[in-house]
């Protein structure tokens, strides 16, 4: 009975063929995951970088990291005009 070979040799070769477009499919579907999820990350981080820039920008334009700078590291004299309006003496909080 050939025909019963045939049949089973047939039935063996779409197995395979299932197989293979079965892990084909899946290979395709995890790269499509992959792929947008990167893309979501590229576009997160270019986002963020854009945001960084424009604070900065606007930090220059208004002065405000320049007067960040004067406050954080203030002159001599000012320190010395600090501690002398210091009040001393008992009773005096440091």
């Amino acid at each position: 009975m050939p025909w019963l070979e045939i049949l089973a040799e047939t039935q063996r070769q779409a197995a395979t063929r299932g197989l293979e477009l079965a892990v084909f499919a899946a290979g395709l579907l995890i790269g499509l995951v992959a792929g947008v999820g990167g893309w979501s990350m590229w576009r997160r981080h270019r986002r963020a970088v854009a945001s960084r820039k424009a604070r900065r920008r606007i930090w220059r334009r208004d002065g405000w990291a320049e007067s960040a700078d004067r406050i954080a590291t203030p002159s001599p004299d000012e320190l010395e005009r600090q501690f002398k309006d210091t009040p001393k003496g008992p009773g005096t909080t440091p």
